[in-house]
């Protein structure tokens, strides 16, 4: 006989409804905005990766707001009700190194709410552009460090992309 791996859950004066099975398949890795192409029409941007051929540019850009990895994590609820909406997301520069290129997010904008950072202490809101092989897209941010200031690139105003909300699965 098959154990049912499904446990009901009983909502008051209404139905029964089965909890989903978790697996790893709808389980959050990170909350962020996933950007369309637009990074690479930034002129500057355009001009370092031009001169720095070790550089490949990802195939898809985000600024991550919550890393959530494997466990449960309360932060996810601030997210809910913008998932799938489209954010302006505000640029002020970028940051390069032979090993990475990563634009600096001032700050995400969705439905007129500025919207949290969750990343750790010393983590600063980025998206990674364009890495060198082996180099993993974490370790982007490190261009926007001060021990690398004279690569930092900061922008006469704000330069604003859009995407759109996303919760990304494993």
């Amino acid at each position: 006989m098959t154990e049912n791996t499904n446990t009901p859950i009983l909502i008051p004066q209404t139905e029964t409804v089965t909890a989903p099975k978790v697996s790893r398949r709808n389980m959050t890795s990170y909350w962020g905005v996933s950007l369309r192409r637009d990074p690479l029409d930034i002129p500057q941007v355009k001009q370092i990766l031009s001169e720095n051929p070790n550089l490949i540019i990802n195939k898809g850009f985000h600024v991550t707001l919550l890393y959530v990895g494997k466990k449960i994590n309360d932060n996810e609820a601030v997210f809910l009700p913008y998932d799938t909406k489209e954010c302006q997301v505000e640029i002020s520069g970028f940051g390069y190194s032979d090993d990475a290129l990563a634009l600096k997010v001032n700050q995400v904008i969705c439905d007129d709410v500025v919207l949290p950072f969750f990343g750790e202490e010393g983590k600063k809101m980025h998206v990674t552009v364009a890495l060198k092989t082996g180099i993993k897209p974490v370790d982007s941010v490190k261009t926007l460090h001060d021990t690398n200031k004279d690569r930092i690139v900061d922008f006469p105003e704000n330069i604003v992309l859009k995407g759109w909300m996303k919760r990304f699965l494993y």
